[in-house]
Order: structure tokens, then C-alpha cells, then sequence
């Protein structure tokens, strides 16, 4: 369930939500153009889809926030790094422009898109450097996400802008069982 935006912040509260689409669309589907953008945000979806099972997709950014006008939608796509392995050309020419990360307005749509590959382990303990590798970005992400500029784009860092202040969306797409 996803809780409602913090008044303080304007944005969710810290934290990973585990939320279905439509419990997306009857939050954050407030006007036409973010309706328009999670239009988009679904065809990219699709798009990598129809190339690779997408075991689910981090969303966070502005579209996330209560601000009227969001600029786009931010996604972080996860997807098994075995299934990357096999892909066809015409699969991999499609997973190339989401690894690539960041925006997909070449392709159309207003979404800042990343693929990282999911790296399946049992146990808690890294077998590897591929295992270090993938604890250290989902860290990274986990963390990004959680951060917000106090200031302007433009203005200097401030070590507020390093606490975790906000929180983001989890949706399941294909499940990691695929």
C-alpha cells in the first residue's frame, strides 16, 4: 500500500512500497498529463517486455511527489542477468537502449529509464565479485531513491540532501520467478 504524500516533504515517506499498477493510477493519476506519462511510462514497459521478463520496476522522481506537473517518470527496470545473457539480436538492440540509462525520449517517452541486471544468490553471502557488484547497485539505488535536493538543481549539496527523506514505488511486472 502506498501512503500518503508527507506534507513536510511533498513527497512519500521514506521507504520501498510494494504497490500494484492500479493502485499507481488511482494516486498519481490526478491530471492529464501525468496520465500521459504513466501512458508512456506503461509503453516503455511494454516495450522492454515484449524483449525480456521484467521481474519488477523501482518508480520514483517528481511523478511521485505532489507536484501538479512532473517533468517525466523515473524507473529503475530489474531484470534477471541469466535472461540478458541469451538474448537475440533484435531483443538486445531493444534492452540496449534501456541499459543504457536515462532518458528514453529518442523512443518517445517522457521516462529516465534504467535496466540493471538481478543476480540470483540463495544465500546472504556474495559468492563473487558478480554478487558484490549487484548488492553494491541495489544499495545504490536504494539509496539514490531515498535522497532529495533541499535547494535548487543548480544550488551546492547540503548534508540534509544526504538523509534518506523520501520513498519510492515497487511494481511488480513479471515476477522474479520467471
Amino acid at each position: 500500500m502506498i501512503p500518503e504524500i508527507d506534507k513536510q516533504t511533498d513527497a512519500l515517506p521514506p521507504g520501498r512500497y510494494h504497490a500494484t499498477q492500479a493502485e499507481v493510477e488511482a494516486m498519481f493519476l490526478t491530471s492529464q498529463r501525468r496520465k500521459e506519462l504513466w501512458q508512456e511510462w506503461q509503453d516503455a514497459t511494454a516495450l522492454l517486455n515484449s524483449a525480456v521478463d521484467i521481474a519488477t520496476a523501482w518508480l520514483g522522481g517528481s511523478f511521485f511527489t505532489s507536484k501538479e506537473e512532473p517533468g517525466d517518470i523515473d524507473c529503475v527496470y530489474w531484470v534477471d542477468a541469466a535472461h540478458l545473457a541469451s538474448l537475440g539480436q533484435d531483443d538486445q538492440t531493444i534492452v540496449e537502449a534501456f541499459a543504457g540509462g536515462g532518458s528514453l525520449a529518442a523512443l518517445g517517452f517522457r521516462v529516465d529509464a534504467y535496466l540493471v541486471p538481478w543476480v540470483s544468490n540463495p544465500t546472504p553471502i556474495p559468492r563473487g565479485v558478480d554478487d558484490r557488484a549487484y548488492y553494491q547497485g541495489r544499495g545504490y539505488w536504494d539509496d539514490l531513491w531515498a535522497k532529495m535536493r533541499s535547494g535548487a538543481k543548480i544550488s551546492q549539496p547540503s548534508r540534509l540532501d544526504s538523509y534518506p527523506r523520501r520513498g519510492y514505488v515497487e511494481v511488480t511486472i513479471d515476477g522474479y520467478g520467471k
